[in-house]
C-alpha cells in the first residue's frame, strides 16, 4: 500500500465522485518533466502536446484500468511549457486523472478521460481534464477540499495564480486557467 501523503483519502465511501481522492503517482510526473528536458534543446522548454500524452499512457498503464477507460488528450501543437508549469500540469494531471479512474467509473464502468491544454488569445493557458463518468457530487467543493490530492492541486493553483472552475454535467470537467508570464510558444 501507499503512504497516505501519495494516496490521498477519499470523499465518499466506495463509489466516490470524479476526480476525488489519490491514487496517482507524482514521482512520475515529475520524472517525465526531467526526461522531456534531456530530450530537449533548451532546458527551459518542455514540449505539451507529447508531456501530457506520455503521462496520460502512463496512468492509464499503471491503473490497470486500459481496457475499460480511454484517455485522449488535446494539445495545442508546438505548445511549450517552462519546466516549472510543466511539472506543476504533471502533478495536477495526475491528480485528477488518477482520480477519475478511482471514482467515476465504479463497477466495471466503461467511459474515457480526455486532458486537453490550449493557450488562450489573452496569453492564459486554458488546462481540462474531463471525464464522461458518474460525476462529482455536488456537495465536493474542490477548491477547499479535505482530500491531501485536491490540497495539492489548489496549492500548485495559487503557486500559479490559477483559478479554477467545475462542471457537473455528463461526468465531471474542471477547467484550470493559468495565466502566463512569458510563455515560450504559441
Amino acid at each position: 500500500p501507499r503512504p497516505a501523503a501519495v494516496e490521498g483519502e477519499e470523499t465518499r465511501g466506495g463509489e466516490g465522485g470524479a476526480l476525488v481522492g489519490g491514487g496517482g503517482k507524482p514521482g512520475k510526473s515529475v520524472g517525465l518533466v526531467h526526461e522531456k528536458l534531456d530530450g530537449s534543446a533548451s532546458l527551459s522548454n518542455v514540449d505539451a502536446e507529447s508531456y501530457l500524452a506520455d503521462l496520460g499512457a502512463e496512468i492509464r498503464r499503471s491503473s490497470g484500468h486500459e481496457g475499460r477507460i480511454n484517455v485522449t488528450h488535446d494539445v495545442t501543437r508546438g505548445l511549450t511549457l517552462d519546466a516549472e508549469t510543466a511539472t506543476s500540469l504533471g502533478l495536477i494531471t495526475t491528480e485528477l486523472v488518477s482520480n477519475a479512474f478511482k471514482h467515476a467509473f465504479p463497477a466495471g464502468r466503461v467511459g474515457s478521460v480526455r486532458v486537453a491544454l490550449h493557450k488562450g488569445a489573452a496569453g492564459a493557458l486554458s488546462f481540462t481534464v474531463s471525464d464522461d463518468g458518474v460525476g462529482l457530487p455536488e456537495a465536493t467543493d474542490v477548491r477547499s477540499s479535505p482530500t491531501l490530492g485536491l490540497q495539492l492541486v489548489t496549492a500548485l493553483m495559487r503557486q500559479h495564480d490559477a483559478t479554477i472552475d467545475v462542471e457537473r454535467q455528463n461526468g465531471t470537467t474542471i477547467r484550470i486557467t493559468i495565466p502566463l508570464k512569458d510563455a515560450p510558444t504559441p
